[in-house]
């Protein structure tokens, strides 16, 4: 787990008392909150009067990043300190600064409870200069801050907290705390800010090698540079120690044994394997967790309504990374998959974001499975309106209409951005069924609009320090996906760019690539096309299921569509282009993934942009009427109200 520094001071003179509060103290720099508790508690237990073990045990009801923040059950274990309890004065210092966070006074504002805290803490590096636990605490109080914060107060506490992590690494450059806190600093979309936590990526997990959530860490920077062989890696040698862990403990029976770092860990590789063609060992650790809910529910498990909020996420992760992936092209993958509603969980944090992306995954499913009709007898119908009945209370019932504080106005937007998106696919599937032109017309440009409303909330949220790190599901990839289940030609440059903005939100999936690739072959740019294939091959594992994989032999062929002389000149040209845009892009420059939109292909956008012009009459053009139709990257007005004699339309950015 690392080492305590001697700077960190602890009083007491009894041996056992010392070594629990140091192995708590180890367990809590890198999360292992269900092992810190009850080693501070055998620590004062050794010593009733070390005032320092009951402090600590009542900071381990904080855990930041994850959301809890138990001001209730601290001040119970400060109550619970006797009179007599003793400290010197540098852990005085650290008492009161956990004290102050833990103020009741100020249980309705956060911020300035946690300001309150960073000025208590502050004293400790003050009055201690050397103490690098203090700068790496004071660090991660900052990151924490910075969360319910804006604009310039916020950037200043992220550059405050970046400065302390690094005084404390320049003392103990092996300090677990540090390392780790720094890592959750530099996670990041910004690729540049993401490289900086390689480093730390490093390190962190030779320190603590029997953490579990320090050998998760590194992915958190992995994740974000699209290195997800590395993330995988890293994630099973995490799950192999939470399960040691656990058997350690006696405990390899209990489902809910050290829970926020296995299933975190579970539902990384989940994701990660999906991501690099290692679907059989993704599906793998969904069954995992199926087992786990079952077993835990028939035991009535107490920790059971935590552990659903897993097995949503990952459920959810079934319908949207893998049986999506070839809806463009075909259908579901899995026609016999569970689409039904997911269970009511109560909104909170984590629970409103799971359940809103678990219930917007169960209504795609719906959509695209059953493309219920709009008449309210059908029964697909009265299913899916009662899913969306339910949808729209998640955002509702958590209450946010004002950004006053910002981590839970970006759940909020996000789950906003999630009822547009299932609005704008059950509008689209009604569209393509329609036999009536009107009805068509009219049934595609609520879906566009519908889409142009989700892609609008993407566009402008902003992820604070303790913000899910994966969105369920991009609204900009659904859009894309959306514009090449038309089949147009004339869609295939905006289904592009949706794939692009797509990047800038989530980072380089496997979803996005392969809908790059798509895209480029419907607008019969082979090369272009298959230079984002061999992107997609560059991303799978050397474990892959390859041919068992359902896109292999897309990819094959994929690959092989640049093949003439001409066509292998273009390719040259656009792997030049393409190899570019992709070191912009690790330069920390995002949404610019794509040759038509790098100075060197810029002239191959004006030919796209008259493309664009059809997207105004393509659900109708067989009427003989010019109709306009709204997309999200594009305006169109009529000039002549009368005679339809003009129509402008301009490429939007935002």
């Amino acid at each position: 787990l690392g080492e305590v520094p001697q700077t960190f001071p602890v009083s007491s003179v009894d041996v056992n008392a010392i070594a629990w509060f140091k192995y708590g103290l180890l367990q809590l720099f890198s999360f292992g909150y269900d092992y810190a508790g009850p080693a501070f508690v055998k620590s004062r237990e050794n010593d009733p009067k070390f005032a320092l073990a009951y402090a600590f045990e009542a900071l381990n009801n904080f855990w930041p990043v994850w959301g809890k923040d138990d001001l209730a059950a601290s001040n119970a274990i400060f109550s619970s300190m006797p009179g007599d309890a003793t400290a010197n004065h540098h852990e005085q210092l650290y008492i009161d600064a956990i004290r102050a966070h833990f103020n009741t006074s100020l249980e309705n504002d956060t911020e300035a409870r946690l300001s309150e805290a960073v000025t208590a803490i502050a004293l400790v590096t003050e009055s201690h200069p050397g103490d690098s636990t203090g700068l790496a605490l004071l660090g991660l109080w900052r990151l924490v801050l910075s969360a319910e914060q804006a604009g310039a107060a916020a950037q200043s506490s992220i550059s405050l907290a970046d400065s302390n992590l690094k005084s404390a690494l320049a003392i103990d450059p092996r300090h677990p705390a540090a390392l780790h806190y720094q890592l959750h600093l530099y996670d990041s979309l910004d690729a540049a800010v993401a490289a900086k936590g390689l480093p730390a990526a490093t390190l962190y997990p030779e320190v603590a090698q029997d953490a579990s959530h320090g050998l998760h860490m590194p992915v958190h920077i992995q994740l974000r540079l699209a290195n997800y062989t590395a993330c995988f890696a890293a994630d099973s040698l995490a799950l192999q120690a939470a399960d040691a862990t656990c058997a350690l403990y006696g405990l390899a029976g209990d489902e809910g044994c050290n829970m926020w770092n296995l299933y975190h860990s579970l539902e990384y590789l989940q994701f990660t394997g999906y991501q690099i063609g290692r679907w059989k060992d993704a599906m793998a650790m969904n069954t995992r967790m199926s087992n786990s809910i079952a077993s835990a529910a028939a035991k009535q498990h107490p920790q059971l309504a935590s552990l659903m909020l897993w097995f949503m996420r990952m459920d959810a992760r079934e319908i949207l990374d893998r049986a999506f992936v070839m809806l463009p092209q075909t259908q579901l993958l899995d026609v016999a998959m569970n689409c039904t509603n997911p269970e009511e969980l109560v909104p909170g944090f984590w629970t409103s974001h799971t359940q809103s992306g678990a219930t917007l995954a169960h209504g795609l499913c719906q959509v695209f499975k059953f493309r219920p009709s709009a008449d309210e007898a059908n029964p697909q119908r009265v299913a899916l309106s009662a899913l969306r009945a339910r949808f729209v209370e998640v955002p509702g019932e958590y209450g946010w209409e004002e950004p006053t504080n910002l981590s839970p106005w970006y759940i909020y937007q996000v789950n906003l951005m999630h009822v547009a998106m299932l609005d704008a696919a059950d509008f689209f599937v009604q569209a393509q069924d329609s036999v009536n032109c009107d009805a068509k017309q009219s049934l595609f440009t609520q879906a566009w609009a519908h889409a142009a409303n989700a892609t609008s909330i993407e566009d402008v949220l902003v992820p604070v320090a303790d913000s899910p790190t994966i969105l369920f599901m991009s609204a900009h990839e659904l859009y894309g996906m959306l514009l090449l289940m038309t089949g147009e030609k004339a869609h295939a440059a905006m289904a592009s760019m949706a794939f692009a903005k797509a990047r800038s939100s989530q980072g380089p999936q496997l979803a996005t690539r392969l809908g790059q690739a798509r895209a480029k072959a419907l607008a019969g740019l082979p090369c272009e096309a298959a230079a984002w294939y061999e992107e997609v091959l560059a991303m799978m594992d050397q474990a892959s299921d390859k041919a068992d994989l359902p896109f292999w032999a897309e990819l094959q062929q994929g690959l092989a569509m640049c093949q003439s002389p001409e066509d292998m000149r273009q390719r040259g040209a656009v792997l030049l282009s393409f190899n570019h845009s992709i070191e912009v892009f690790s330069n920390g420059q995002r949404g610019s993934d794509l040759p038509p939109y790098n100075q060197s292909t810029q002239p191959m956008v004006f030919p796209a942009l008259v493309l664009l012009l059809a997207l105004s009459v393509a659900a109708c053009s067989l009427c003989g009427r010019l109709v306009r139709q709204r997309h999200p990257y594009l305006l169109c007005r009529k000039e002549d109200e009368e005679d339809h004699k003009e129509l402008i339309c301009q490429s939007e950015s935002a």
